[in-house]
């Protein structure tokens, strides 16, 4: 953690959840919510030179915390035009915004527990997300393990999900199964939350059928044909 704290000194911007994320940081007995960002804390979910994502455990509840580092002045300059500029949101900063735009509009997604940033010259750093575990399998682990029943139901629901984002006004742009989390609720039913949508645009409600929508689509239905359910999945979409 001193070592964290030397290749991203000075302060933070806390975006989101200052309390939850002291809550946190205290848990561990650290000063300071962006000493959560240390790769060594937590157990490791996924690890990239610029990224990483880990699993917390704190009392009953777990989290995730993923950051995102980008080391060095190519990094920030390279990223700059997406997610590190001086007037761009930081990637962490818009997979929140996407999480509160689905609990405003009575979709599932995990809690949001906060966002941290650190800037120099205004080029992102380091910027953190910390989020409640959802209680659901990613669907393309899920799937694999699915009876053909089961897997035509879940993928049906995906469908009249991605409908219901784009009658709302949602555009996702990394509509991915593994960003899709799904939970057995019994009775057959299953309900599904959506992560990691950095990409993720807003409309004028009620339209389903303009490029960004179909782009959504494109990028799905070949991930859902693999198992033979990108049928299903637009069949869920009609009776939406």
């Amino acid at each position: 953690m001193e070592a964290l704290a030397r290749t991203f000194p000075g302060s933070e911007r806390r975006i989101h959840g200052a309390a939850q994320l002291e809550e946190l940081s205290q848990a561990y007995g650290i000063t300071g919510p962006m000493a959560l960002a240390d790769p060594r804390l937590g157990e490791p979910v996924t690890t990239s030179r610029s990224s990483w994502v880990r699993l917390h455990e704190i009392g009953s509840k777990h989290y995730f915390i993923k950051t995102y580092a980008y080391l060095t002045t190519w990094e920030r300059l390279r990223a700059g035009l997406r997610w590190t500029g001086p007037h761009r949101a930081s990637r962490a900063a818009r997979e929140a915004a996407a999480i509160l735009w689905m609990h405003a509009h009575g979709f599932a997604a995990p809690k949001l527990c906060g966002v941290v940033e650190n800037r120099r010259m205004g080029f992102v750093r380091l910027a953190m997300i910390a989020t409640q575990s959802w209680p659901g399998r990613p669907v393309d682990r899920l799937l694999t393990d699915l009876t053909p029943r089961e897997g035509v139901a879940v993928a049906s629901e995906i469908g009249q999900l991605l409908t219901r984002l784009h009658r709302a006004g949602f555009r996702d742009g990394n509509f991915d199964l593994r960003n899709l989390l799904a939970q057995r609720l019994g009775n057959g039913a299953w309900q599904l939350a959506k992560i990691d949508s950095p990409r993720f645009t807003t409309v004028r409600h009620g339209r389903t059928n303009d490029r960004r929508a179909r782009r959504d689509w494109q990028r799905l239905l070949p991930q859902l044909e693999r198992f033979g359910l990108a049928e299903a999945a637009q069949a869920g979409a009609r009776n939406a």
